[in-house]
This record gives structure tokens, C-alpha cells and sequence, in this order.
């Protein structure tokens, strides 16, 4: 039961673009000072800080989503550095997003992702939930003065399995998954998984029969 909303696919001649101008940006743990306290104990060693688009799918069961005193934290920490160039103030990006921390599958590693305030609205997220994030493009013309603003950090961010449906569960791995072709990846190296799940990236239930066949060819890259 995945539910979709505003989140539309991305059109496959843009997604070339997401991959090839945005990665997923792992904070070192001793730059992780200024937003420790946005994070559960333990997962801010190597989370990634949603400073950037994610080129990456996430499915997990949401650890917290941030209040509005965490957001400011991070606003203001990353407004010295990745975002400096952003026109949003603070009070924009209080309006217009909310954060989720996922976790990765990988052993206390998580990822924050923004999604829009509206999309957000319209989703249960309610502790046990299921959830998935996807990267998803804006078009040039969405800037008008030429330059990113937060909204271009808010990915689809879908309800997958409503809390305690156990049944839904077995049916979707999680941790994070190359977008194009759903393989497993470590959050940490960014390379596949030995032995990872290989998932449908557009159903996001696993590949079993082709799984084997995936890694073999992902490992061989």
C-alpha cells in the first residue's frame, strides 16, 4: 500500500540530471556538533544531513520527525556552509518543510529528509509507520531568481505500510536503494551491498529472482 499524493515520478530525461549533479552528503562525526540534538543517540555519527537533494531511495520506519526548534537548529548550522547561498529565511523554511529521520537498514545510521509542509499534511505519520523517500526534480523555470531554494530539498516522501501491519511489512526491504535500478547500497561507502536486497524502484518490493543476477553485475561495476 504505497500512497503517492503529490509525488509524481520523475521523468526519466531528468533523472540523468539528479544523478549526475547531486549526491548524498555524509557529515563527518566530528562536524556533527552543531546538530546533535536533532538526532536520536547514536545516529548522528555518519547521518546524512539533508543539506543536499538525496539521489538515493530510503524506506524505513520514521525514528522522529523534528519539531520546530530542531529545524531551526539546523537551519542556522547549515546556513554557515551548504546553505549559505539559499534566499530562504529561516521563516520560509519553518513554513515550507518538514523533516523525517529515517533509518538507512545500516547499524545506527540515518538519514534526514525533507519533504514538503503540504505533503507532509496530507500523510500519517504516526509512530510504526512504513515510509519512502524518492528523489524527485524541479524545472529551471521553478527558480526565478536562478538559484536553488529549500523546496528543491523536499523528495516524495510516501506512507508505504500503515503501523502494525506486519503483513505489509515483509513485503518491503528497507534501507537505501540506488534510484535506477534499486540496488542496496551502504550509506556510508555509497557501493553496494554484498549481499543487499535489490528492489523494483517504482514498487519498491524486492527483485528476488533477479537478485542474484544485480549483484553480480553491480559488484563487477
Amino acid at each position: 500500500m504505497i500512497t503517492f499524493h503529490r509525488c509524481f515520478s520523475v521523468l526519466s530525461a531528468l533523472l540523468a540530471a539528479i544523478l549526475a549533479t547531486h549526491s548524498l552528503f555524509a557529515i563527518a562525526e566530528d562536524d556533527t556538533n552543531g546538530i546533535a540534538s536533532v538526532c536520536p543517540a547514536g545516529d548522528c555519527s555518519i547521518s546524512a544531513s539533508g543539506l543536499k537533494p538525496y539521489d538515493a531511495i530510503v524506506i524505513g520506519h520514521p525514528l522522529k520527525v523534528l519539531s520546530q526548534d530542531e529545524m531551526r537548529v539546523l537551519y542556522r548550522w547549515a546556513k554557515q556552509g551548504a546553505w549559505k547561498d539559499f534566499t530562504d529565511s529561516e521563516t520560509d523554511y519553518l513554513e515550507r518543510n518538514r523533516v523525517v529521520l529515517l533509518p538507512t537498514g545500516a547499524e545506527s545510521k540515518a538519514v534526514l529528509v525533507h519533504m514538503a509542509t503540504p505533503d507532509y499534511d496530507d500523510e500519517a505519520y504516526v509512530s510504526g509507520a512504513l515510509i519512502r523517500y524518492t528523489p524527485r526534480a524541479m524545472p529551471e523555470s521553478y527558480y526565478p531568481d536562478g538559484r536553488p531554494i529549500h523546496s528543491v530539498l523536499a523528495g516524495c516522501v510516501g506512507l508505504v505500510c500503515s503501523a502494525g501491519d506486519n503483513a505489509c511489512f515483509k513485503e518491503y526491504p528497507q534501507g537505501m536503494f540506488r534510484f535506477n535500478d534499486g540496488i542496496e547500497l551502504d550509506p556510508i561507502t555509497k557501493k553496494p551491498f554484498d549481499g543487499g536486497h535489490v528492489i523494483d524502484p517504482v514498487s519498491m518490493r524486492e527483485k528476488v529472482a533477479a537478485n542474484r543476477q544485480l549483484r553480480r553485475t553491480a559488484h563487477s561495476q
